[in-house]
């Protein structure tokens, strides 16, 4: 038993070393090539490129000027030398910035003459073409507290209207109140009475 065991260990043992020094046949001439790959990517390049193409031009149609210049930016991105993309591109920034001029010029209008409602949608008009302007954000908090004031105060209270132009910065503090201290002549009228 023991020796049965042993000559089956051995077997075993040569035919896996056998197996690992078996490489088949030799071939004559050269190795044959591997499959390309990058044909492969380049054409999954291809398409993520025609994808963004059509996405930003779908955008421009439907108006989506942001997402379109997102779009531009991604491809001037992939395509650094690509003419058509910078002009593109170039052309969507320059049309978000004459409807970001025309939309902050219509919410200052509408505040001056008090129609909230209408400022308030022009403010998001410049928001949805760029998120991050300071200008409209800014304005439209002021808009919010001042219908808030108005909702508690009442609907005959005169909030005034916030003063402002397209290029302000943001106020990051409220002004300053006048302290009692400012005002000498209101302690001195209470020390003449005692």
């Amino acid at each position: 038993m023991i020796g049965a065991r042993r000559i089956t260990g051995m077997t075993l043992a040569l035919l896996l070393a056998g197996c690992s020094l078996f490489r088949g046949a030799p071939q004559e001439g050269p190795a044959p090539a591997p499959a390309p790959r990058a044909p492969i990517e380049t054409s999954a390049a291809e398409r993520f490129v025609q994808q963004q193409r059509l996405r930003a031009e779908q955008s421009e149609a439907d108006a989506r000027w942001a997402e379109a210049a997102w779009s531009w930016q991604v491809l001037s991105a992939l395509r650094p030398d690509d003419a058509a993309v910078a002009a593109r591109l170039d052309a969507v920034r320059l049309r978000i910035s004459r409807l970001r001029a025309q939309h902050a010029a219509e919410a200052l209008a509408a505040e001056q003459r008090r129609d909230f409602d209408a400022a308030r949608r022009a403010w998001l008009q410049v928001l949805a073409l760029d998120p991050h302007d300071e200008t409209a954000a800014s304005a439209l908090r002021e808009l919010e507290l001042a219908r808030s004031v108005r909702s508690r105060l009442g609907r005959f209270v005169r909030v005034p209207a916030p003063s402002r132009s397209v290029r302000a910065p943001a106020r990051s503090n409220p002004p300053a109140t006048p302290a009692l201290e400012a005002r000498p002549e209101a302690g001195n009228a209470a020390d003449r009475r005692q």
